[in-house]
């Protein structure tokens, strides 16, 4: 099972930390996979610390399930490293999935 990264684990540390309040709304520049990302986790009141952190969190999904990782191994690291529920890292596996890498689905 590949290690999830750095930012990835700490991505989720901070949205664990922060509680069900949301930190910011979408940025301007998002684009349409990005907005319908941040859509979802928001409508799943999964919080994170910045927009950037989230999007940069759904590609570094994708990278681990582009590298062979399977999606459970990603959401059960992810659920060990950060501290969320399985249920909300499965979700946010997801949520990259049907918007950065629909080909992992």
């Amino acid at each position: 099972m590949k290690k999830i990264n750095r930012a990835l684990a700490v991505a989720a540390v901070s949205a664990a930390a922060v509680g069900a309040t949301l930190l910011a709304p979408a940025i301007a520049s998002a684009s349409p996979a990005d907005d319908a990302y941040l859509g979802a986790l928001d409508g799943q009141l999964i919080t994170y610390p910045s927009d950037s952190y989230a999007i940069s969190t759904g590609h570094d999904v994708c990278s681990l399930l582009d590298d062979g990782a399977s999606t459970t191994d990603v959401a059960l690291e992810l659920s060990n490293n950060s501290g969320l529920e399985l249920e909300d890292t499965g979700f946010i596996v997801g949520a990259s999935i049907g918007a950065y890498c629909p080909w992992n689905g």
